[in-house]
């Protein structure tokens, strides 16, 4: 993503954090659709040119498996240190076809939950956005 959506003109730093493990293959494609999707909307929307920017533009995703009563679930966190999200920018009142797309294939194709929210840092003043995906997976199908 950060080859195909970045230019010299329009940078952004991405990083990933931690380990999905290995999960199976049709939760990995449609996984991969969220993820392009949602970083591309990042790269679009987070950092428009006119933006005054006291650091440089950074999205970190965040990997990792969980364990809890209903069982194994793979979590995947978004980060940016963009413009944020207005109140009024709920994901499902959203009329963004690609975050339609995302909301869809992780609700009803991967049974999981999606939520995004602004993000605010006390330290520099930063503001962003922050998405977080959970999937539940079924027993036997975490390959870690």
């Amino acid at each position: 993503v950060e080859d195909g959506l970045t230019s010299p003109e329009h940078p952004v730093r991405f990083e990933v954090i931690g380990d999905g493990g290995v999960v199976p293959s049709p939760t990995a494609t449609s996984m991969a659709v969220v993820l392009c999707e949602l970083l591309q909307n990042v790269v679009e929307h987070a950092f428009p040119p006119d933006l005054d920017r006291p650091h440089e533009p950074d999205v970190s995703i965040e990997l990792f498996t969980s364990r809890d009563g209903s069982g194994p679930t793979l979590g995947v966190t978004v980060t940016d240190n963009g413009v944020g999200l207005s109140a009024s920018e709920a994901l499902e009142d959203s009329d963004s076809l690609g975050l339609s797309i995302v909301q869809t294939l992780v609700t009803t194709e991967l049974q999981g939950s999606i939520s995004m929210h602004a993000r605010g840092d006390t330290d520099d003043h930063a503001h962003g956005a922050v998405a977080e995906i959970r999937v539940p997976l079924v027993a036997g199908e975490m390959l870690t």
